[in-house]
């Protein structure tokens, strides 16, 4: 299941089980939404072992690597919430790190990152 809540252009996007057949197609209209926003950011929260589709995986590299530029001038931060301690060492890495054009972090809660957002990203 998918749920996008967005506060102040800040968006928090959870992924948990059980997976629903329209969670790939709710996240690219995210997407889609956020190649046009302004100054925006995101937290991303995902749990469970059912990852996305390979043809969803495609076309998301895809996606980054068009819309690069936008999220190194437009996107205040995108904040990893690591749902278990299996995925912390992969999130954490800094090949993951030099990948995102824009400042991005690996934080504990979603409380955590949304202070982040709004105390200055200190």
């Amino acid at each position: 299941m998918i749920q996008i809540n967005e506060n102040n252009n800040i968006f928090e996007i959870i992924i948990t089980e059980p997976r629903e057949d329209r969670d790939e197609e709710h996240f690219f209209n995210l997407l889609a939404r956020l190649s046009d926003e302004m100054s925006f950011g995101l937290i991303l929260e995902v749990s469970g072992e059912k990852a996305f589709s390979k043809e969803s995986k495609i076309q998301l590299n895809k996606w980054f690597k068009l819309n690069k530029e936008h999220l190194r001038n437009q996107c205040l931060g995108f904040i990893r919430v690591k749902a278990d301690a299996k995925n912390s060492d992969k999130l954490k890495s800094r090949a993951f790190s030099l990948a995102m054009p824009c400042p991005y972090r690996v934080m504990e809660t979603r409380e955590q990152a949304s202070l982040w957002f709004t105390t200055g990203q200190k």
